[in-house]
């Protein structure tokens, strides 16, 4: 029969692990599987916990592309004597 936890539970285990805390040491700490441990914090239900970290994310990755492609932009279309050091 599974064991049945608490909200607060799961939402200590999913904070914990946005502080950069592992599945596997969450779950030996707890005393459950990694199974369980990752499912909290991929869970549908719990997805507004985790929903700001990975939008904040998402929009440091686009913005890093930006700037990979304007660095690249000026790299191959400005002449080559700007880059005299």
């Amino acid at each position: 029969m599974a064991i049945k936890y608490s909200n607060e539970f799961k939402e200590s285990i999913v904070s914990l692990s946005q502080t950069g805390r592992s599945a596997n040491s969450l779950a030996k700490e707890y005393n459950v599987s990694v199974s369980t441990v990752t499912k909290y914090i991929i869970d549908p239900k719990m997805q507004h916990i985790v929903f700001y970290a990975s939008f904040s994310m998402s929009y440091v990755f686009l913005y890093l592309i930006g700037l990979a492609q304007v660095i690249s932009f000026l790299f191959y279309n400005l002449p080559k004597s700007e880059f005299k050091l």
